[in-house]
């Protein structure tokens, strides 16, 4: 399926509806919409510019750490 820019979005957005996926809109950019979705493995972001879109896949193996500690060092390292 071949995607341009805003004119495809609601078509994705039906394509990624009729596969079973749930999905978020947010604005990152003042000049593009980004469209986020998760699959096993994989978290998606498409943004969706004027004529193009843009897309990136983050891969994982989905573990659950319960370690609060963790989850704080985690935030104070990707954030100083």
């Amino acid at each position: 399926m071949a995607i341009n820019g805003m004119s495809r979005m609601l078509t994705f957005l039906n394509f990624l509806s009729e596969k079973g996926l749930e999905y978020t809109i947010s604005q990152q950019q003042p000049e593009a919409v980004m469209v986020s979705f998760a699959m096993v493995g994989h978290r998606v972001e498409v943004e969706f510019f004027e004529n193009r879109i843009e897309y990136s896949v983050f891969k994982g193996d989905e573990g659950v750490d319960d370690s609060y500690d963790h989850l704080i060092a985690m935030i104070n390292a990707g954030t100083d």
